[in-house]
């Protein structure tokens, strides 16, 4: 099935320091291996058979990995792109509440964050914004991860949900929904 440093190693490639060209890019080779080597991972995490991994600072981000970023890329344009997203927000709570993120790489805590930025909800983007900004303050060649918190705040507040995902949720979309993505389609 995988180790919590399986997930780490995939992901940071050794080195967690580094950005990495897949994470933000569609790339149908790289979705294919996270679902081949990860599905186990996280059926069992949506079974809820990944809670020991919450126990340290490092499995608790393979945990966030798991369930925020290998669905996005297992499942992409499927609603089970975002099935496991309370479980990751839960567990990226839980590594705030004991500060983990401190003794974290930019990146490493720029994904520990992202579940809050993933959110439809204002609270989570608000602290969202509130992290990333945290980040940038600290590491201000990491401003990239502030600017797509702002952007993605911004969507929720106007919208109250990511307008990108009707089509995949089966909502129906407004009008104003509808112009949005025709005028961004980078979203």
């Amino acid at each position: 099935m995988g180790s919590y440093r399986d997930v780490l190693e995939f992901w940071f490639h050794g080195d967690p320091s580094q950005r990495r060209q897949t994470w933000f890019a569609k790339d149908n080779a790289f979705d294919d291996e996270v679902r081949n080597r990860f599905t186990p991972l996280m059926t069992a995490a949506k079974r809820g058979e990944l809670t020991d991994w919450e126990m340290r600072p490092e499995s608790t981000l393979a945990l966030v990995l798991v369930c925020d970023q290998f669905p996005r890329n297992a499942y992409r344009g499927t609603p089970a792109a975002f099935e496991l997203d309370p479980i990751a927000r839960q567990t990226a709570n839980l590594a705030l509440s004991r500060g983990d993120d401190k003794a974290m790489t930019p990146h490493e805590r720029a994904f520990l964050y992202l579940p809050f930025e993933h959110s439809e909800d204002l609270d989570d983007q608000l602290r969202a914004v509130e992290l990333f900004t945290r980040l940038a303050g600290e590491h201000p060649e990491q401003k990239m991860y502030l600017d797509y918190a702002l952007q993605h705040h911004q969507v929720i507040a106007r919208f109250e949900r990511f307008p990108h995902r009707n089509t995949i949720l089966q909502r129906p979309s407004t009008l104003e929904e509808l112009v949005f993505l025709r005028e961004n389609p980078g979203w």
